[in-house]
């Protein structure tokens, strides 16, 4: 298991608030975590090819009362990769959440979006009473399809070729057709091509770690009679404009877990923590709202 410590410390302006960075140290490397705010913790994960910055705009909604944190995953932003050819599963994610949590020392509120939300569910099963509730948007958690229906599982057998097609790419040295791909599947044909020049530039790099991505997804052991025995608040978001094995796998998960609602947003799509940040908040605040009178009942 992996030993946290606070090994380096800085401070920038962002928005009205001070964001706090800290480096905490695992066995198999660095996390890189961000802080804004004080109050009940918000731990939020970001998405497959993104770091911290993605929740930068949503944290100034919460961090007035909350403090807000922000962890780049392993191999993301400031955080320390894994060795390409030793991680197979999410477990090690799930341990730099932990590692998280044993940093916070208190009960927290645990929010993760696309890949983050398959690193959010697969922590959660060793959190337990660390966590004041769960909110998963959007996960990515493909492994469970092939636990379910006919449907379900030809719903895994499309990410599969799609998973695929990101790792030819990535192997014959065409990152930006990698990339290009990816952005198009999660938003929209053509999405690549209305992507900034400055952007798609920071973007491209991150394309090597795509097919190593899909593989932890795919090769998780986590199965729906393991999630049926979460017994904390879940949350799970969808988008109406998703592609639609994300959309059925949203559904599958919350038909799992006992304690677990599921809401839609209209005509959102997988980046709807970025799209529709007020109705995301809106459905947060009532989460958390419950969450709280769940645990005084």
């Amino acid at each position: 298991m992996q030993h946290a410590r606070n090994i380096e410390s800085e401070i920038s302006a962002h928005g009205l608030s001070a964001v706090k960075s800290e480096m905490i140290e695992m066995d198999t490397g660095r996390i890189r975590i961000y802080f804004q705010g004080e109050g009940t913790p918000l731990v939020f994960l970001h998405s497959a090819a993104c770091d911290n910055r993605q929740w930068r705009d949503i944290s100034l909604n919460w961090s007035h009362h909350h403090q807000v944190v922000m962890p780049d995953l392993p191999g993301c932003g400031a955080s320390d990769g894994f060795e390409a050819d030793k991680w197979l599963t999410l477990e090690n994610e799930a341990n730099a959440i932990i590692a998280v949590a044993d940093h916070l020392q208190q009960p927290f509120h645990l929010i993760g979006h696309s890949y983050g939300g398959a690193v959010a569910l697969k922590s959660a099963m060793q959190l337990g009473p660390k966590l004041a509730s769960l909110t998963l948007i959007e996960p990515t958690s493909f492994h469970l399809l092939g636990h379910g229906d006919r449907f379900e599982k030809a719903m895994l057998g499309q990410i599969d070729r799609f998973a695929a097609s990101i790792e030819q790419a990535v192997m014959s040295g065409f990152d930006e057709t990698a990339m290009m791909q990816f952005v198009d599947f999660w938003s929209g044909p053509g999405s690549w091509d209305k992507v900034p020049a400055a952007k798609r530039a920071a973007l491209l790099p991150r394309a090597h770690k795509l097919p190593g991505d899909f593989g932890r997804l795919f090769n998780e052991d986590l199965r729906p009679a393991d999630i049926a025995k979460l017994t904390v608040p879940t949350l799970v978001i969808c988008g109406t404009q998703s592609p639609e094995p994300v959309r059925v796998l949203s559904r599958l998960i919350a038909k799992s877990i006992i304690h677990s609602r599921h809401r839609t947003i209209g005509w959102a799509g997988h980046m709807l923590p970025l799209t529709h940040r007020a109705q995301v908040n809106v459905l947060l605040e009532e989460h958390f709202a419950l969450s709280k009178a769940a645990l005084a009942a």
